[in-house]
């Protein structure tokens, strides 16, 4: 059973996560859009390139926010009672997956855009700063990043739940 005091320390660490993960997404979001921009006229070889509109806003949506705050979450939970050095580990092993998602979904899209294009001259495409879906791509990739540690989070408590049972089968 858990304890109360447990339950306010996790909902308390929760709330300073969520708190955090919001201002993060404010904070960078602009950085990531032009990140994912980059992206796509890198892999696809400058073919795709971007019109500078006359007034560009973007604001993080409701998704996107939750995404992270979830994701940091479930990331920084699942650290709790783990060794530094598996801690580090698992850091990289969602940080190479977070980067190498983005590339591949940005990569994909890139290419699928220039394929699908019927307008385009000398095979290049010039799109709009809003046909790139940077919340999908950034919720994707956030997910891909935590399967392993949501795998590692069910094996552990399938393991637990395995023990349980034989300690009840043999008591």
């Amino acid at each position: 059973m858990i304890g109360t005091k447990r339950i306010l320390k996790l909902g308390i660490l929760w709330i300073f996560i969520f708190i955090s993960s919001s201002y993060a997404a404010f904070w960078c979001a602009d950085h990531y859009d032009k990140l994912i921009r980059y992206l796509y006229v890198l892999l696809s070889d400058h073919k795709i390139s971007f019109r500078i509109p006359v007034k560009y806003m973007y604001f993080v949506n409701g998704e996107s926010l939750l995404s992270l705050a979830l994701f940091n979450i479930i990331a920084i939970t699942s650290f709790i009672g783990q060794p530094v050095k598996q801690i580090v580990k698992n850091v990289i092993v969602i940080l190479l997956l977070v980067i190498s998602s983005t590339l591949l979904i940005c990569y994909l899209d890139s290419f699928a855009k220039l394929v699908t294009c019927t307008a385009c001259q000398d095979s290049r495409l010039q799109i709009e700063y809003s046909d790139i879906k940077y919340d999908a791509i950034f919720i994707i990739s956030l997910a891909t990043a935590l399967v392993p540690t949501i795998m590692r989070q069910i094996k552990k408590l399938r393991r637990k739940q395995f023990k349980n049972d034989l300690y009840a089968n043999h008591h």
